[in-house]
């Protein structure tokens, strides 16, 4: 039996990083997985990984930033599979700038509010709706250790996600009668193809070799490494699977102890 054998998933946000880990960890554990994203081609590969493992997928193209989008999703999901169990909020926008707020365009600010802030809240209304009859519900909120430990001109990425994080505790508290938990997962660089390039073009910027610009930012860590975004799903299936029902409201680190040294 799995963890979530009889559930279903909708995770936002699916790209070749977290999104697409959360999604197929869900699947692996019995759930039937429905995939919200701006773009088809983010979702097909992980859908037909999905439908080969014999699970149950479902692709939507979405703009979350749209209530009536959000709405549509919820109701696709509902009608497709008759429930929602599990929401993960993982739908992001780092903001098309790094600025100081002093120099900074505020409409990109803006924007990557509504991308990753308002878009979440906005699908977990419209969730939460069909979560309503049914006994109990989870919601896993993607946050970001950057909210702890900000750095200057990151003003468009840390002011969303912050936000996100503080609604935690909130919606715990309001949805927490209803039988819907409440929690987040905070990771801090998860290594996968984004962060791996960043660091190449970092390591050619300062004329270092790759390895070295890895392993200072892997220094910072409790573990030494840092970790993959498959181990950061394990910890959204946590959250997501009855291993965490007495827990709500809450924010946990998964970083291999970043920060802690």
């Amino acid at each position: 039996m799995g963890l979530l054998d009889g559930k279903v998933a909708l995770v936002s946000g699916l790209g070749p990083g977290l999104g697409r880990s959360v999604a197929l960890a869900f699947a692996r554990e019995g759930a039937a997985v429905v995939m919200a994203a701006r773009r088809a081609d983010r979702m097909t590969g992980v859908a037909a990984e999905i439908t080969a493992m014999g699970g149950a997928a479902l692709a939507r193209v979405t703009d979350l930033a749209h209530p009536q989008e959000c709405a549509a999703l919820a109701e696709a999901a509902r009608d497709e599979f008759g429930r929602v169990d599990v929401l993960v909020n993982n739908a992001f926008d780092t903001g098309a700038e790094y600025a100081p707020l002093a120099e900074a365009d505020l409409d990109s600010w803006r924007r990557s509010m509504e991308s990753t802030y308002w878009s979440a809240l906005g699908l977990t209304k419209s969730v939460v709706a069909v979560m309503r009859p049914q006994p109990a519900g989870r919601v896993v909120m993607i946050g970001s250790l950057a909210t702890h430990r900000p750095q200057p001109t990151w003003g468009s990425y840390v002011g969303p996600k912050a936000a996100l994080l503080g609604m935690v505790r909130l919606l715990a508290v309001e949805l927490g009668p209803l039988g819907i938990r409440v929690n987040a997962v905070q990771p801090a660089h998860i290594f996968g193809p984004t962060v791996q390039a960043f660091f190449e073009s970092t390591a050619a910027a300062r004329g270092v070799p790759y390895d070295a610009v890895y392993d200072e930012a892997a220094s910072d860590t409790a573990l030494g490494y840092l970790p993959s975004s498959d181990e950061v799903a394990g910890a959204v299936l946590f959250f997501a699977c009855g291993l965490s029902d007495p827990v709500t409201g809450q924010t946990l680190n998964v970083n291999a102890g970043a920060w802690l040294n």
